[in-house]
């Protein structure tokens, strides 16, 4: 009996050897990386979500640690299985709105986990999904899935999507002059918003400084997304300095597409103030939680042009009470009339013998024309074209406000104005006029009397005749 337990006992031996032999044979013999494409120098952190599991009928589970969280978002594995299945490890972007939340319920999961180095997660020896996420200060990268498949060795790829949260501002105008229009141009992603949030808030405010929006049918306000249509409230109204743009109804699939804003704006600043525009943009994806907000700053510069009246010859007989008007015109020869314009400006020379244009445009032509001289003084109407003035467009820079949120700044200023700031402009006197009772009197009031005289003669003598006769 002794000797029969004994072979049982190796028998048994054996075939757990023989057992343990098997599933070393059968163990998975993954060893690869991800590389984790797009992240634009981000901070990489991942977990892996569903694992191989030999017992299933498909091969697969829930990663324990995570599977409450997906599940209580009304996702199966199947639903992940499928978002990946057809991938080819390439990555995925998802859009579903229960996976969607699932995987941004785990969000946080991911965030306190150790980023690691580069863009490569190294020392992948597990078949199965995971869950990336980027993280850069600035940015919104929306959770992204990678799937590794059983025995792989080779390198897999994830492709990820992210947007920075700054709000952009742009205009093409160089310079803006009286009632001058320019149109602007904003900026922004739209932002990954996980649907699990009932009560997310994104405005984009807008700000005019010595200006006021105008819409008409020459000047519409445009809001786009490049995807779709864009869905929100607050359109501005002409006159308003101010408006602000609430994007409604939240659509999943728009998330990282571009909003793009345009409209127009007329200058109403005075003495070469600037134009200044400011936009912000708000994001709260949670009620209850902080508000992201970015800034953007146009700063836009009229220019001027002095203009000098002095005596003909001596610049330092300076002239008052001379009257300009200044026109705007095409810059040919031809156009500088000015029958039928009306004259941009209408000013006079102050006792300094100066006349300051403000609030011109850079980007345009103009010629100004005497209409009165000073007493003493004729007037010249011969128009004299302004040469150009020039600008120049400033490094974007970045400043911090009294909020402490960074701005983006952009700025163009003039740095020549017109005729290089100053025009100057001679006077010649009036012509001299003849004496009142000279030379000229003095021989006609002669040859009166000598006439008189003559036929004064000529009556006594024809009278003397008569009587002698």
């Amino acid at each position: 009996m002794k000797k029969i337990k004994k072979v049982l006992a190796m028998i048994m031996a054996m075939a757990m050897i023989m057992g343990l032999g098997m599933t070393a044979m059968a163990a998975e013999k993954t060893n690869t990386s991800i590389k984790v494409n797009n992240a634009d120098g981000a901070a990489i952190r991942y977990i892996q979500i569903v694992k191989p599991d030999t017992s299933s009928p498909d091969g697969w589970k829930l990663a324990d640690e995570y599977a409450s969280t997906i599940t209580s978002a009304g996702v199966t594995l199947k639903d992940i299985l499928d978002a990946v299945a057809n991938n080819q490890g390439d990555g995925e972007i998802n859009t579903s709105d229960k996976l969607g939340t699932a995987l941004e319920e785990l969000r946080t999961t991911v965030m306190s986990k150790d980023p690691i180095g580069g863009d490569t997660i190294p020392n992948i020896t597990s078949a199965g999904a995971y869950l990336i996420i980027p993280a850069k200060e600035g940015w919104t990268y929306a959770p992204t899935l990678a799937y590794v498949p059983v025995d792989c060795v080779t390198q897999v790829d994830a492709y990820v999507k992210g947007e920075p949260d700054q709000v952009d501002k742009t205009t093409q105008s160089t310079s803006v002059g009286k009632d001058g229009i320019i149109q602007y141009t904003i900026t922004i992603a739209y932002p990954y918003i996980s649907p699990n949030y009932k009560n997310p808030s994104f405005t984009i405010e807008d700000t005019i400084t010595n200006g006021e929006i105008i819409v008409d049918v020459d000047h519409p306000f445009n809001a786009t997304v490049s995807n779709g249509k864009l869905e929100y409230s607050g359109t501005p109204v002409t006159g308003n300095k101010n408006f602000t743009i609430s994007i409604n109804n939240y659509n999943t699939s728009l998330a990282g597409e571009t909003i793009t804003f345009t409209y127009y704006v007329k200058y109403t600043g005075t003495d070469s103030a600037e134009l200044i525009n400011d936009v912000e943009s708000n994001l709260k994806i949670d009620p209850d939680g902080e508000i992201t907000t970015t800034r953007s700053r146009v700063i836009t510069h009229p220019s001027k042009v002095t203009i000098l009246k002095h005596k003909l010859n001596d610049e330092t007989t300076v002239l008052e009470d001379a009257t300009f008007e200044i026109y705007e015109y095409d810059g040919t020869d031809e156009d500088r009339v000015t029958t039928g314009k009306t004259p941009v400006y209408t000013g006079e020379t102050g006792a300094d013998g100066t006349l300051t244009f403000y609030n011109l445009d850079a980007s345009k032509h103009y010629f100004i024309v005497e209409t009165k001289a000073p007493a003493g003084y004729k007037v010249d109407k011969t128009p004299i074209p302004l040469t150009d003035a020039s600008t120049q467009k400033k490094p974007d820079r970045w400043e911090m406000d009294q909020d402490g949120v960074n701005v983006k700044v952009s700025e163009t200023i003039v740095t020549s104005d017109f005729s290089g700031g100053q025009i100057k402009v001679p006077n010649t006197t009036l012509s001299a006029l003849p004496e009142t009772g000279g030379i000229g009197t003095t021989i006609f009031t002669i040859g009166g009397i000598v006439i008189m005289v003559a036929a004064a003669g000529l009556y006594f003598a024809n009278r003397r005749k008569n009587n002698a006769e």
